[in-house]
């Protein structure tokens, strides 16, 4: 995994890990430098009504239009 981090970050994109369940896996992570991760530990599976208010309860700055 280090040196999938280390060569898409070499390529200037941004990487994006999937499955952290977590926190020593979140950990390694972070020490790797991985910016974005999604998995379990941070969330289970939401309908977009839910993250909708999930979004919005964390960013309460934030205006959704549409």
């Amino acid at each position: 995994m280090k040196a999938i981090i280390a060569m898409a970050q070499a390529l200037d994109l941004e990487v994006v890990v999937e499955g952290i369940e977590t926190d020593v896996q979140a950990d390694l992570l972070q020490a790797l430098a991985c910016e974005y991760g999604q998995g379990y530990l941070f969330s289970r599976p939401v309908t977009a009504e839910q993250f909708e208010l999930l979004l919005l309860k964390e960013n309460r700055d934030i205006k959704l239009v549409g």
